[in-house]
C-alpha cells in the first residue's frame, strides 16, 4: 500500500516534480522543454488522422479537434482553479484529446465526446497527480466511463496505425519490448493485424513513460499478465473492449511489477 501511495500521491497534485521513465524527474518549470517527450508519439497521429479523414470525411477531423479543445481546456481550467502553473504546454493534454477521439465511435454525440475528454483529463490524469503519475493512459479512462462497449472509429484503420507501431519498435522508444511482445502474442492468438484498436492501444496505451516496468522479469510479468487478461476478457466481451479494459486493469496494478516502487 505504501508503494502505491508513493507512486500515485493524488493529494499532491501541486507537487514540484513529475516522475518520468527510468526514475528521472523534471521540475514543473521545465515542462516546455519536456514537450518533445510527448510530441514524439504525436508524430504518428498525423497519418492516422489523414486516414480517418479519407475513410470518414470531415466529421472525424471535427471530432478530433473538438476532443483536443475540450481536453486542453479542461487541463487549463483545472490548473487555474487550483492556482497552479499551467501544464498545457507539455502537449500531454493534446495527445490525450487525440486518443480520446480515436477511441470514440464515429457517430458519438459531441456532448458525450466532450464528457469523455473531460473525464480523461480530470479522473484519468489530474486526480492521480498529473503528468507522470497516472497509472493508465487517461484516454482509456474516458473511453471506459462514457462509451465502454462502442466500437472505436480507429478500428478499421489498422493498416494506417501499423507504421506508428513500427516506428516505435525501430526507434526503441520506452516500452517497445512490451508493445512488441503484447502485439505478437495477441496476433498469434488470433487477433487480427488489421485491428486499429489493437495497434493503437499497443503503441500508445500498453506502454509509455508512465507504464513501463524497469526490471527484466517485471517486464515479462507485466506483458504476460496483460496479454492473459486480454485473452480471458475476449472470451466474454468483444475483442476491442477486451483490449482496452485489459490494458486498463494491468496498468492499474503495474506498480507491483516495477522494482522502483517495491
Amino acid at each position: 500500500m505504501k508503494a502505491i501511495r508513493k507512486r500515485f500521491p493524488f493529494w499532491q497534485t501541486g507537487g514540484s516534480t513529475f516522475p518520468l521513465q527510468g526514475g528521472r524527474r523534471k521540475k514543473k518549470g521545465s515542462l516546455k522543454k519536456g514537450g518533445s517527450v510527448i510530441a514524439r508519439p504525436m508524430c504518428g497521429q498525423q497519418k492516422i488522422l489523414a486516414a480517418a479523414f479519407w475513410v470518414y470525411g470531415w466529421r472525424s477531423l471535427i471530432l478530433s479537434a473538438f476532443c483536443v479543445t475540450v481536453a486542453v481546456g479542461s487541463e487549463y481550467l483545472w490548473d487555474r482553479i487550483r492556482g497552479e502553473e499551467t501544464t498545457i504546454t507539455d502537449f500531454s493534454a493534446f495527445l490525450t484529446g487525440l486518443l480520446t477521439a480515436l477511441l470514440c465511435p464515429l457517430d458519438i454525440p459531441f456532448w458525450k465526446a466532450g464528457l469523455s475528454a473531460v473525464l480523461a483529463i480530470i479522473v484519468g490524469k489530474q486526480l492521480f497527480g498529473g503528468l507522470g503519475r497516472q497509472p493508465v493512459q487517461p484516454s482509456i479512462v474516458g473511453k471506459l466511463l462514457v462509451t465502454p462497449g462502442a466500437l472505436p472509429l480507429v478500428d478499421p484503420l489498422g493498416w494506417f496505425v501499423l507504421p506508428s507501431l513500427i516506428i516505435l519498435w525501430w526507434k526503441r522508444q520506452a516500452g517497445f519490448f512490451i508493445s512488441l511482445v503484447y502485439t505478437g502474442l495477441l496476433m498469434a492468438a488470433g487477433f487480427p493485424i488489421r485491428s486499429g484498436v489493437l495497434l493503437l492501444a499497443s503503441a500508445y496505451c500498453m506502454q509509455n513513460d508512465d507504464t513501463t516496468p524497469a526490471g527484466k522479469w517485471q517486464k515479462w510479468t507485466y506483458v504476460l499478465v496483460g496479454t492473459g487478461t486480454t485473452l480471458l476478457l475476449s472470451v466474454i466481451f468483444p475483442f476491442s473492449f477486451s483490449i482496452i479494459f485489459g490494458i486498463f486493469l494491468i496498468n492499474m496494478f503495474y506498480c507491483f511489477f516495477n522494482r522502483r516502487t517495491l
